[in-house]
């Protein structure tokens, strides 16, 4: 074999070398991509379909009914459930809470409210694995995190307000992670997250604790 041929045949075989590395690194990508989807997936249902004893609920139904029957002209202020505090002023920071929390129960169907807590375990998920992705690169190292997460306190994870503050200090995080290492304009979703977490949650000072930290 000449030299030139020698040459050649070097050259093939880095170029299919440089072929099969891009080729490898998707299929790579895929395997981790499908694992860590399974994974989080898993530790989702294991953690919000399991059944618990939660007396907020049947409160937050009643509340929700009660403001989406009377509306805002007529929103209630007086506490109408409680026989040592009755009529007194009820301040309901959870209001926004209840209302999602019945509209889905009555408009939908009832056990729809377990999908409803599914959703918001798998919008805290995503939002701490981007989180962890932007800040390390490292997607199944923060998914194998969430997922643990999950399931060693699934006894917190009940369909009730306070898991508002839980999703909406996530998505603060990630909100202020990307604002700091991408693009300012994140910053932008601040102000239309803190309004929601305030009428969702009395938990919101937790986000004005958080951006008074990052500022």
């Amino acid at each position: 074999m000449t030299s030139g041929q020698d040459s050649r045949a070097a050259v093939d075989t880095a170029v299919e070398a440089h072929a099969r590395g891009p080729r490898s690194g998707r299929v790579s990508l895929i395997i981790a991509v499908l694992v860590a989807s399974l994974t989080v997936a898993s530790a989702i249902v294991f953690t919000g379909a399991k059944r618990r004893p939660a007396g907020d609920v049947w409160l937050g139904l009643a509340a929700g009914r009660l403001i989406l029957e009377r509306g805002y002209t007529d929103f209630p202020v007086a506490d109408e459930f409680t026989w040592t505090f009755a009529g007194k002023t009820w301040y309901n920071q959870n209001w926004l809470s209840h209302v999602i929390l019945y509209w889905t129960y009555d408009r939908l169907f009832p056990a729809a409210i377990v999908g409803l807590s599914l959703i918001c375990l798998l919008i805290i998920a995503v939002s701490l694995i981007l989180t962890t992705r932007v800040l390390c690169g490292e997607t199944m190292l923060g998914a194998l995190l969430v997922a643990l997460g999950l399931v060693a306190g699934h006894i917190l994870w009940q369909i009730r307000p306070d898991t508002a503050t839980r999703i909406c200090a996530c998505l603060m995080l990630l909100v202020l992670v990307l604002t700091t290492y991408r693009h300012a304009l994140w910053g932008l979703a601040v102000l239309p997250l803190l309004l929601f977490w305030s009428n969702a949650h009395g938990g919101f000072l937790l986000g004005y604790a958080m951006v008074g930290a990052w500022l």
